[in-house]
């Protein structure tokens, strides 16, 4: 279900909420709360985005190639205005223009005017995928062969049967039975244990930028769907005002819209730094940073550092706690990820491929038991046809023996009198009558084997941030009890995009 018919349908069972109710992030940055005016500004932006011939560019390069091009509506506050009022102007290499701007292209990409694609991500391109989502594989390539030894009956029978189970080859991949797909995610580089992602599988992805982007969400949802998983991502962040309110449910709120835009199941916990961490380990404080700009986002950020005091500490950075207690740090993210991943799944795996060969050989058993009076007909006449042939054969071959000088024309005698014998015994149509006679359809044994699923071993999160299997409120309802850890009335809606 589309994010549109979501909120059609709410509507249309008389669910009642406030505009404020409904969004988890500030009205500007939430991408449920798509009024007339950021309408406006999707349609400003995909028109220009189209003139420019649809490019695949980053918001930055679209930026500076529009400079003088196009109008531009900005509320501002000139000479003589009491109070800042919209104008139309030349789009200008100005903050005001630029945010203007990436606003419009997230909101434009969120209602499909402009594809996820076609907005590159020029800050967050450190990705390193360490999981093996290969395909399972199981084939055959048995064939009937004519070569054949029939001195013992049964245990000719026996090799047929072996034949039958060589021919079968299994390649299952545990990783591709695992439950979710999953990302960890960091604020910063250099604090990802590389080891841990590679053995539970986990795709990194660092912000080189701080923010996660709209592009991480959209390429981490379309890595899922490839591989037909859940999405679930970690994050690690800072202890601070960014970390812990807006960069969090921003993070959440992208990947919840991208998730169910593209119907797959999405999960997402901040695994570290968290304060029950910082407590915990007695970990370092430092000063938050005051806005460069109270005009450009600085009266919000304000906001967020006096909610986060509510606390009771103050911002700590996720490198005090690798660096005073790595083997801690390296614990408690394994710990985080650890009950989503079933650590035995290669074993049940091995024990499926054992049952899966054990269905197979009784499979042709039956076959070769249903079929052995005329199998062993046609081999006993093939077998028979051929040492007449070789009995045929002993004269010259003897010959061959006593007279090294005429070699090539005893074997050319010798050639002759085996294709003449072959031909009067019809050993060439006694040859295909066997083969026909062992010709096992494989593809029907194959048919009734069972391949049953391999389930996986894990735990469902149930108090992560986001959850796509909650009803659109109730996700809401998380989002604010998230807000209500760091002030008291437990009012929320900030968030960055």
């Amino acid at each position: 279900m589309s994010n549109k018919e979501l909120i059609k349908n709410l509507k249309a069972e008389g669910i009642k909420f406030s505009n404020k109710e409904l969004v988890a992030l500030s009205p500007g940055n939430d991408p449920y709360n798509i009024t007339p005016g950021i309408m406006k500004d999707v349609k400003w932006i995909t028109n220009i985005w189209k003139k420019e011939g649809s490019p695949t560019i980053h918001a930055r390069g679209l930026h500076y190639r529009i400079l003088g091009k196009y109008k531009v509506c900005i509320e501002m506050k000139k000479e003589g205005d009491t109070k800042r009022k919209p104008y139309n102007i030349t789009y200008e290499n100005t903050n005001q223009c630029w945010n203007k701007l990436g606003c419009a292209i997230k909101n434009a990409q969120y209602l499909g005017y402009i594809p996820y694609k076609n907005i590159l991500d020029m800050k967050n391109t450190f990705v390193e995928e360490l999981g093996d989502f290969y395909d399972d594989e199981i084939s055959c390539d048995y064939y009937a062969s004519s070569n054949i030894d029939l001195e013992d009956e049964d245990k000719f029978l026996e090799t047929l049967k072996q034949q039958v189970l060589d021919s079968f080859s299994l390649e299952i991949y545990g990783q591709q039975h695992q439950q979710f797909y999953m990302e960890l995610w960091a604020e910063k580089s250099g604090v990802i244990p590389k080891d841990i992602a590679r053995k539970y599988g986990i795709t990194i992805r660092e912000c080189g930028g701080g923010e996660s982007s709209l592009d991480m969400a959209y390429k981490a949802v379309l890595k899922a769907k490839e591989y037909g998983k859940a999405l679930f991502v970690f994050h690690l962040t800072d202890y601070d005002p960014k970390g812990d309110l807006s960069m969090i449910k921003g993070a959440a709120r992208k990947i919840e819209y991208v998730a169910r835009d593209y119907d797959i199941k999405a999960y997402y916990e901040k695994i570290c730094l968290t304060y029950e961490q910082c407590e915990k380990y007695k970990l370092p404080e430092i000063p938050a940073k005051n806005p460069d700009n109270p005009e450009q986002g600085g009266k919000g950020y304000v906001t967020l550092i006096n909610r986060h005091k509510n606390r009771g500490r103050r911002t700590t950075e996720i490198n005090a706690f690798q660096a005073l207690y790595p083997e801690k740090y390296r614990g408690e993210i394994e710990d985080a990820i650890k009950p989503y991943f079933d650590d035995y799944i290669d074993d049940r795996i091995e024990g499926w491929k054992k049952d899966y060969m054990n269905e197979v050989r009784d499979a042709a058993n039956e076959w070769i038991g249903e079929n052995k009076e005329e199998i062993l007909e046609k081999a006993r006449d093939l077998w028979n046809a051929r040492k007449e042939v070789e009995k045929s054969l002993e004269d010259v071959n003897n010959r061959i023996i006593k007279k090294d000088d005429e070699l090539t024309e005893l074997r050319n005698e010798r050639d002759e009198t085996k294709s003449e014998k072959e031909e009067e015994l019809k050993v060439e149509e006694k040859e295909g009558n066997y083969t026909d006679s062992v010709d096992i359809d494989t593809e029907e044994i194959m048919d009734d084997v069972d391949i049953y699923e391999i389930e996986p071993y894990f735990e469902y999160p149930e108090d992560a941030l986001l959850d796509t299997n909650r009803e659109y409120l109730e996700q809401i309802k998380h989002y604010r009890e998230w807000d209500g850890k760091f002030e008291e009335n437990g009012e929320g809606g900030e968030g960055e995009r």
